[in-house]
């Protein structure tokens, strides 16, 4: 027996789209609150109706610093048809330590021993 999968419907969010992490007096920039890559982790909350999704690095390949974080959205999914006929963003989540630092995979001290 074969099983046949078929595409139902897909949602594309631009690849200029920023997320909602807090710029501190930054200009928009790719590694600052690019929006992209949900490649790596993906859950949905039924209970909430939420999706959270873990977000890549961005360009640099880890020479240059990111604050790792969560995105936590909204699809509208027709569950009849599967067909996706909204997107919004509701939260960014960053991973923090301590005394509210983030994690951002190149700086390391004694303060914030977990990144780098």
């Amino acid at each position: 027996m074969t099983s046949t999968n078929n595409l139902v419907s897909s949602i594309s969010i631009p690849g200029n789209a920023i997320d909602l992490f807090p710029l501190n007096g930054e200009t928009n920039q790719a590694n600052i609150n690019r929006l992209g890559g949900f490649g790596s982790d993906f859950f949905y909350d039924y209970r909430q109706n939420f999706y959270y999704a873990l977000v890549d690095r961005g360009p640099g390949g880890g020479v240059i610093p990111y604050e790792t974080r969560v995105e936590q959205f909204d699809i509208n999914i027709d569950p009849q048809t599967g067909a996706i006929n909204g997107y919004q963003l509701l939260k960014t989540i960053p991973f923090t330590i301590a005394a509210g630092t983030t994690f951002n995979g190149t700086t390391y001290n004694t303060t914030t021993p977990f990144n780098g």
